[in-house]
């Protein structure tokens, strides 16, 4: 029973997944806007990564039954390695998302990694302004 309702939850986290990662395509692809364009590709990834590996550890298993080996048919490391470099993407674009965020004037001091402590505040307005306005136009 339980096994049955996480593969059940775990296609429906799938779909959902890539609904998501279809709804930002258009930002993907059409965006000029350095904050969108990160942003984008960073929950892209992300939602990709958590869609793949949800597909291959806990999907595919229950819809192959006894031919699934227990550690896939790559084995662990190969899978989770592509998982992890989509992750890993992802990081890079949501920092660089966050070092465009910076006002252009101060951004040079900042790296990726600093950039998440600017100001001494959360960012979240600025994001939500640069969303609100790309998405007006």
């Amino acid at each position: 029973m339980s096994e049955g309702l996480a593969a059940a939850l775990s296609i429906f986290q799938v779909a959902g997944l890539l609904l998501v990662a279809r709804g930002f395509w258009p930002m993907l692809l059409g965006s000029s806007d350095r904050r969108v364009h990160h942003m984008a590709w960073g929950v892209s990834a992300m939602v990709t990564a958590i869609a793949l590996r949800s597909a291959y550890w806990d999907v595919l298993p229950i819809l192959m039954g006894s031919a699934w080996h227990p550690g896939g048919p790559f084995g662990r490391a190969a899978p989770n390695i592509v998982f992890g470099l989509l992750v890993v993407a992802s990081v890079y674009h949501k920092l660089a998302l966050l070092r465009e965020m910076i006002p252009a004037e101060e951004r040079t001091r900042y790296s990726l990694l600093s950039a998440p402590f600017y100001p001494r505040t959360i960012c979240v307005t600025r994001l939500a302004a640069a969303l609100r306005d790309v998405w007006r136009k």
